[in-house]
């Protein structure tokens, strides 16, 4: 019987890549995490909780020199990479390396909706990392997730409820912590190689959300309609004056917000493309938190979920 792959996760103890780090125990785990990070008191608690799991830790990052990456990829069979935004384009030299150093496979950080080319800023930015991806050759797997949803911890309850569009086109959700436990499945199946895969609990449009929230909370909300010919204007206001993506222009928060407002609800973009292998027929066996069975818990908890109610990504 062969060895178990060894994985390599970058952006450890962020939010997605701490979710598979911990979900990931049939294998052996490297988290790559930032020399600032490790230096910073405030993330003792998080890094100790990966060492107690098993999981061995490197200094590095995607900012890194080749030479310091080479080293930080070295003995490594596939790499998941969880970085944030401003680093995404970052991805190709370490793609790069581990063309170089014999690593098998490529995980790109995606986790998120999908949407097509030409629509937002931030996933266009992520197809510039899946060509260079494809075309070096080296085996990969592309990840979308949905948008996620997770408890904000805000300790009221929600009272103002806006309605994007039409209020009834799908989106695709995921709750969070069901993303890690999806992905560290996913990269160890042969059946994924070179695939993308799209992950979801459910499909529900802004209104269903909005009455279950009313039904299983007993708090009745205030409906209101979003100025979509505004967010429209806005949405091309901001595609105008933005750079050449290959620059690696940093996306401003307005962007990408109005970006996922155009693309998740006023365009419907974000289900799943026929073409992508899918979760739940890849793992019928399980079973991840749909958006009523969650918004119970946190009425039961007496969170509200505030905000979050229009989903995180």
């Amino acid at each position: 019987m062969s060895a178990p792959p060894t994985v390599l996760i970058i952006g450890s103890t962020g939010a997605t890549g701490f979710n598979i780090l911990t979900d990931s125990r049939s294998c052996h785990i490297i988290g790559v995490i930032q020399q600032s990070t490790l230096n910073d008191t405030t993330h003792a608690p998080r890094v100790a909780q990966l060492r107690s799991l098993g999981v061995e830790i490197r200094s590095g990052s995607t900012n890194d020199t080749e030479e310091k990456i080479r080293v930080w990829l070295q003995k490594v069979d596939v790499v998941v990479s969880a970085v944030v935004a401003r680093d995404l384009l970052t991805q190709i030299k370490v793609v790069k390396v581990t063309k170089e150093v014999g690593v098998t496979s490529f995980v790109p950080s995606d986790f998120a909706g999908y949407f097509p080319s030409g629509v937002m800023a931030l996933q266009d930015k992520k197809e510039i990392v899946h060509k260079y991806i494809v075309d070096s050759g080296i085996g990969y797997i592309f990840i979308d997730t949905g948008s996620w949803y997770v408890e904000a911890g805000l300790h009221h309850r929600l009272l103002t409820y806006t309605v994007i569009g039409s209020g009834d086109l799908p989106n695709a959700i995921t709750h969070h912590p069901d993303v890690g436990n999806l992905v560290a499945k996913i990269v160890l199946d042969p059946r994924t190689l070179n695939k993308r895969v799209f992950c979801m609990a459910e499909t529900i449009t802004m209104n269903q959300m909005g009455k279950i929230y009313e039904e299983e909370t007993g708090n009745k909300l205030t409906w209101t309609k979003a100025d979509d010919e505004q967010t429209l204007r806005r949405y091309k206001e901001l595609h105008a004056t933005l750079p050449p993506l290959e620059t690696n222009p940093d996306l401003p928060l307005e962007l990408m917000l109005v970006d996922y407002t155009v693309a998740r609800w006023i365009r419907g973009y974000n289900v799943p493309p026929e073409a992508s292998l899918k979760s739940w027929h890849l793992y019928p066996e399980f079973k991840c938190i749909r958006w009523r069975g969650w918004i119970r818990h946190v009425a039961w908890k007496g969170v509200s979920v505030g905000a979050q109610l229009s989903v995180a990504t």
